[in-house]
């Protein structure tokens, strides 16, 4: 009964103060997830965004796009919900994978890849309430964490299995998406739709040239898709990425 009082109740202050002012924005393509925020008023969801609304309660609601938030009338103020806001703008991210060792022994000291990432609209609903009701206001975290620890066990399998000169041959990005590279991450909750290999720290004794990489080495070109640099973390920002080093 209370939840249907302040649903009617969410509507009936919308059309009487007319579009309320939006949550903030996470900075598309620069954020996963922005938050997290006090719900104290009536806020719109942005565009591309969903809002998660985390009840004092443990319960999780979601908000798509251009719906309206409001705190739990029913409840004393300090029992205020807590919003995070998700992108579901396409979102570049840097991930560094240290220390690989190839099959003939031969170290890579890095290997720096650039991803394109989705949240996912069906299964990647079900992974965030899951990543949610583990990580709490941590969300992001836990999000980059599993894309850090996924991307690296993907590099360093395709790496370990394989002789320096067949990766310099084939070119790495090549070797990835034909076996090792996955198609999501966090469990479903985010879609990958490219990876780029932008630096392989080859060793001393290997063929810069036999090693180069780009598009002329097969990685996947992005088309349509935003071509502008990843953001960088600088001294105001949240560090997010790059993605912190995994070590192997």
């Amino acid at each position: 009964m209370a939840g249907v009082l302040e649903s009617w109740a969410r509507r009936l202050l919308a059309v009487r103060r007319g579009a309320p002012p939006p949550l903030p924005t996470t900075g598309h393509g620069h954020r996963l997830v922005g938050g997290p925020y006090a719900l104290t008023r009536l806020q719109m969801v942005p565009a591309r965004s969903w809002a998660l609304l985390l009840r004092p309660d443990r319960s999780v609601e979601v908000r798509r796009a251009g719906e309206v938030v409001a705190p739990a009338l029913l409840r004393p103020p300090a029992a205020d919900s807590t919003v995070l806001v998700v992108c579901t703008a396409p979102t570049r991210l840097r991930v560094g994978v240290p220390d690989v060792t190839t099959f003939d022994r031969q170290p890579l000291a890095l290997v720096t890849l650039e991803l394109l990432v989705e949240v996912e609209d069906a299964d990647g609903l079900v992974a965030l309430r899951a990543l949610v009701a583990e990580h709490g206001v941590g969300l992001e975290a836990g999000l980059l964490a599993a894309v850090q620890r996924e991307a690296s066990t993907a590099v360093q399998g395709a790496v370990r299995m394989n002789r320096l000169a067949d990766l310099q041959r084939l070119g790495l990005a090549e070797v990835l998406r034909t076996r090792w590279w996955p198609s999501t991450f966090a469990g479903g909750a985010l879609r990958c739709h490219s990876v780029d290999v932008r630096d392989v720290s080859w060793p001393a004794t290997a063929d810069p040239a036999a090693g180069a990489v780009g598009p002329d080495r097969g990685e996947p070109d992005r088309g349509e898709q935003d071509r502008g640099e990843p953001y960088q973390v600088r001294e105001q920002d949240e560090p997010t990425v790059p993605l912190p080093l995994a070590r192997a």
